[in-house]
């Protein structure tokens, strides 16, 4: 007879003297270690933010179940890989969450998804090949070190979204519906962080990606007039932020994990501000839609809400954080650099992103009064749900009630400072703030990027060509070739190029079956 007894959090299946084994035993089987590292717990407050940011967006949105399934395979498999510490399987989460978040960019509103589609593919499946190498490494010697340790940090900078590899997010986002977007901004970029923080915390390369992260975002946010992409761009511009302090040696993790669950909050509400924007007034140029919300409108409050966190306004959660994170007592170049860096970084992004979208939709004068349709209950109701939650939480936090074994010192000088240098922002962009209206809606920065790289990769390819023509005699088999016509083909009869062609039609096929599952 089976019997199934549970010891504890292990279960035990047994059949006689047949069979005994846990539940445990099959997870150490797998990766030689137990799946579920012991330092679990400080995921919680990670995943508390993810359930929490689901519940509202599913209340706010109205959505078919194709999208509802692969969003909530997509938040599974998110907290699952916070959870893993068998890089095997943290790799196949990451997987199985680029194979849901490809499906919710496919099922999107927008044109140009087509392509933001196989933009977010492609650089997944690069992402993950680099992950398999080092998770390859560590199943096979027990060890992550060397050149796939090296590997395994790029496929986690690359789904943060880090400069020059943020186009796929800045790509797919904006095309997506109304409740894929407010979906994705929640889980790749803050799960590779919560890995990084996990497995690379203090490597100072983390910390020179957020800067020109950071300083990439905040550049083209003050350009960009499309509110979708601006959101985009501020997601960008955050886990810059958040890299930054990753980077930095000596800064705890604790803070680190607070700060990032917060970020989850406050950005998702700007961003249920942004979609309220868009929906409200027809339009996503953000320069038509002045007037579109007034003063004191739920939307507009939630979002002073949300700038507060994004300012670090003294009593949120962010101002805690922030003080605590840069009034430490270290002497490392790399930790000035983070002091210093940082806040500078962080107020341009708040007036690039934030202070604009708030200016335009709710404070720029219009000659005319607009006429918009009323915003559902729905959408009032989740962001009166998140403004709550994370006005309470922070102040909970701040008094040392939520997430943290100390009560925050809260000085007369540093309340201060902070409110001199939020007035002395918010001033320079009202006296400044005609400069801030947006010029482009183009992908201008990635655009860039990439041309670069397809020139780089042309001639390449060029140069390639001229070699087989030089060395043609020593492959006379014919088993190497490369042809150069409207675009790059690469083709192989060698053993290694079948596999790499039949691994990029594979690709390919589940590509085009996942579109066509989309339209019907």
């Amino acid at each position: 007879m089976q019997v199934y007894r549970v010891q504890g959090l292990d279960v035990t299946f047994s059949m006689g003297s047949l069979y005994n084994f846990t539940l445990s035993n099959i997870f150490q089987a797998l990766g030689g270690e137990s799946v579920f590292s012991l330092d679990k717990v400080s995921a919680i407050p990670l995943i508390m933010s993810f359930l929490a940011s689901m519940f509202c967006i599913v209340c706010r949105c109205r959505v078919g179940f194709k999208e509802l399934l692969c969003s909530l395979l997509y938040c599974i498999s998110s907290i699952a890989v916070l959870l893993f510490s068998n890089l095997t399987l943290v790799t196949i989460g990451f997987e199985i969450m680029a194979l849901a978040a490809v499906c919710i960019v496919a099922l999107g509103a927008y044109k140009g998804r087509d392509f933001a589609f196989l933009h977010y593919a492609c650089l997944h499946f690069i992402s993950g090949f680099l992950l398999l190498v080092g998770a390859s490494q560590h199943a096979h010697l027990g060890v992550l070190e060397g050149v796939p340790r090296w590997f395994f940090m790029l496929g986690l900078i690359i789904n943060t979204a880090a400069f020059p590899a943020a186009s796929w997010l800045v790509r797919a986002y904006p095309v997506s519906s109304s409740f894929g977007m407010l979906v994705l901004s929640l889980f790749t970029t803050k799960v590779a962080l919560y890995v990084l923080l996990k497995f690379f915390s203090g490597e100072s390369i983390i910390l020179y990606f957020g800067i020109f992260t950071s300083i990439y975002a905040a550049i083209f946010a003050f350009l960009e007039k499309n509110v979708r992409r601006l959101m985009a761009y501020m997601f960008v511009g955050q886990a810059g932020l958040l890299m930054m302090a990753i980077g930095c040696p000596g800064i705890p993790s604790d803070l680190i994990i607070v700060q990032l669950s917060f970020s989850v909050l406050y950005q998702l509400l700007l961003g249920m501000f942004a979609d309220s924007v868009v929906k409200r007034s027809g339009h996503v140029d953000i320069n038509r839609m002045a007037g579109c919300f007034k003063l004191a409108s739920m939307e507009a409050m939630g979002c002073i809400v949300a700038l507060l966190n994004l300012g670090g306004f003294p009593w949120t959660a962010g101002f805690v954080t922030k003080g605590l994170m840069l009034h430490m007592n270290l002497q490392s170049f790399d930790y000035m650099l983070l002091k210093y860096m940082q806040p500078m970084l962080g107020w341009l992004l708040f007036a690039s992103n934030g202070m604009k979208i708030f200016w335009l939709a709710c404070l720029k004068p219009c000659s005319t009064t607009p006429e918009y349709a009323p915003s559902p209950f729905s959408s009032k109701l989740s962001i009166i749900m998140l403004s709550l939650i994370i006005t309470v939480s922070g102040v909970l936090y701040g008094e040392g009630l939520l997430f943290s074994e100390h009560k925050f010192v809260y000085t007369f000088g540093a309340v201060a400072t902070k409110l001199i240098w939020l007035g002395g922002v918010v001033l320079f962009f009202i006296l400044f703030r005609r400069q801030f209206l947006g010029r482009y809606e183009s992908a201008i920065g990635d655009s860039w990027v990439y041309r670069q790289f397809f020139i780089m990769a042309e001639k390449f390819a060029h140069a390639a060509s001229r070699m087989r023509e030089v060395l043609g005699g020593l492959f006379a088999g014919g088993a190497f070739s490369i042809e150069t016509s409207g675009s790059t083909v690469l083709s192989a009869r060698s053993p290694s190029g079948v596999v790499s062609s039949t691994l990029l039609l594979v690709m390919l096929s589940i590509c085009i079956i996942v579109l066509v599952w989309a339209y019907v």
